[in-house]
C-alpha cells in the first residue's frame, strides 16, 4: 500500500479506487494553499477524485484545510457574500 502522505502515494491511492483519509485530503489541500505543487500535481487531485467518486470525509478534509487558511474581513461599508458554501444554502 502506498505511502498516503506523499503527493504520489495520494494520487496513486486515488487512481486505484481506494478512499483516502480526511487527515490526507486535509494535508493535500495544504500542499495546495502553500503552493508547494505545481499547476499539473494541483490538477490531478481534484481528477482523480472525481474519477474516484469523491467521497464527504475527503471533501471535508479538503475543507477543514481552507478554512485554517480563511482570513476574516472586516467591512466599514454593507456588503453581500456571493459565495455561499452549500451547507449554509437552504435545502430545496
Amino acid at each position: 500500500m502506498p505511502d498516503t502522505t506523499t503527493w504520489t502515494g495520494l494520487l496513486g491511492r486515488l487512481i486505484a479506487g481506494r478512499t483516502s483519509p480526511r487527515p490526507t485530503t486535509a494535508w493535500a489541500t495544504d500542499q495546495i494553499m502553500f503552493r508547494h505543487r505545481d499547476d499539473v500535481q494541483i490538477a490531478g487531485l481534484p481528477v482523480a477524485l472525481r474519477a474516484k467518486g469523491e467521497t464527504s470525509a475527503e471533501i471535508a478534509g479538503m475543507a477543514s484545510a481552507m478554512l485554517t487558511h480563511a482570513k476574516r474581513v472586516r467591512l466599514t461599508e454593507r456588503a453581500v457574500d456571493i459565495v455561499v458554501p452549500a451547507v449554509t444554502r437552504p435545502a430545496r
